[in-house]
């Protein structure tokens, strides 16, 4: 292999083909986006800071490709050729690696700085034909665009964890991002077999992580308060049908990550932001788990979370009604979330449910489920939870659009 078909120190070039996709970002989302595209076809090329990143990430990679050939997903040889779809570059790629480059995804850190001067230089050497776009979870790409030459090829992608898996995409037009941008997205998106979601306009933190981010945080509380979280756990499963619980969930897509994006939610990027104005401190830990998390990490947290049934006075007696105490506090919230961005005029309720079901793995949306429910018994949920938070000092905002809905008593409209 000449010294051209390798990256800085030694590592080795999988396929000399120049890519259609970059991802910038070797850590989980970013390997797992590169597996998404690789897997369906695409040509990619993988770039990073160091070549210890990029090892690791390779590594992962190699990991999921292994559990796939093990789980009978794609045999040894389709690995092989998926593998191969995959170049690996630390720093900026060469001219010929990316002549046929349709779409450059960053999915670096969550930090302004750093992701406004990286995506700022991704814009200064990309071919303007070339779709930029960002996998932030908790910064405003409204003003990541602000800081680009070229804003109107920038655009907004949340992929799900893990990506390689999951196929739902939600996707949200910026106000600079052109209607050709958009229209391109949604068609390489497809093209990779993606499921994908248009928001009707973007807000920070799109619609799924207001929702799922809500849920989680619920899940916390449940515990701080004193309930077993294996039994939160089945509530949250029970509450919409699901295979995996809140508090697993936290485990499975990294805590450090999620807890962030979380509490993100509750601090302003900008005096005027509107996740602030609307839910103020409803997206804060509690205080003692941020108390615990600030003083033991990530692993204390996790401990605390699952320690002894011994140590929170557990009676298996009331399991039934604990349960169903919980049940009702996770749609409450979820009810709420998911009324709210509706009524910010994010999304419409068929494409809020069909989101939560895509990429949540839920059997029924938080509409199917308030229209098979009631929209007054449903308010009365959304009730006693905010005053429940209100007596703790937590807003818990009520939407005006689910008030109305109630006192009408009127279904959404789901077709």
């Amino acid at each position: 292999m000449s010294s051209s078909e390798k990256g800085e120190g030694g590592i080795n070039y999988l396929n000399p083909k120049s890519a259609q996709i970059l991802v910038a970002g070797p850590g989980k989302m970013g390997t797992g986006v590169a597996l998404a595209f690789a897997q369906n076809g695409f040509p990619v090329i993988l770039v990073g800071r160091s070549e210890t990143s990029l090892e690791k990430g390779m590594g992962q990679i190699d990991q999921s490709l292994k559990e796939g050939v093990e789980k009978g997903v794609f045999t040894e040889k389709e690995a092989g050729k998926i593998k191969e779809r995959i170049l690996i570059r630390r720093g900026d790629p060469e001219a010929r690696e990316i002549e046929a480059l349709k779409m450059a995804i960053e999915a670096i850190d969550e930090d302004f700085l750093a992701k406004s001067q990286f995506l700022a230089h991704l814009d200064s050497w990309l071919p303007p034909s070339v779709i930029l776009a960002t996998l932030t979870s908790s910064l405003d790409a409204e003003l990541l665009s602000s800081k680009l030459t070229r804003p109107e090829r920038f655009i907004w992608t949340h992929f799900f964890y893990p990506a390689q898996k999951n196929r739902t995409v939600e996707i949200g037009r910026l106000t600079s991002t052109s209607a050709q941008i958009m229209d391109m997205t949604v068609d390489i998106l497809s093209q990779a077999r993606r499921e994908v979601i248009i928001l009707k306009r973007y807000r920070r933190g799109g619609v799924a992580n207001i929702i799922l981010m809500s849920l989680i945080l619920e899940a916390l509380r449940l515990v701080d308060e004193g309930y077993e979280a294996s039994v939160i756990d089945e509530a949250s499963r029970l509450a919409f049908g699901s295979s995996s619980g809140f508090i697993s969930l936290l485990s499975l897509i990294g805590g450090s990550m999620a807890l962030a994006v979380a509490t993100s939610l509750s601090h302003a990027s900008y005096p005027s932001d509107p996740i602030l104005k609307t839910y103020d401190n409803f997206f804060q830990l509690p205080a003692r788990l941020k108390e615990l998390l600030e003083r033991e990490g990530m692993d204390g947290l996790q401990a605390f979370l699952m320690g002894p049934k011994e140590s929170k006075k557990y009676d298996s007696s009331l399991e039934p009604l604990i349960l169903d105490l919980a049940r009702q506090r996770f749609q409450a919230v979820a009810f709420m979330t998911s009324a709210e961005v509706v009524e910010a005029g994010l999304i419409d309720p068929p494409a809020c449910d069909r989101l939560c079901q895509l990429a949540f793995g839920w059997s029924e949306g938080p509409f199917g489920l308030m229209n098979r429910l009631g929209l007054e018994a449903s308010l009365r949920l959304v009730t006693e939870r905010m005053e429940l938070s209100h007596r703790r000092e937590i807003n818990f905002p009520v939407p005006r659009l689910l008030i109305e809905k109630a006192q009408k008593n009127e279904l959404w409209p789901l077709n």
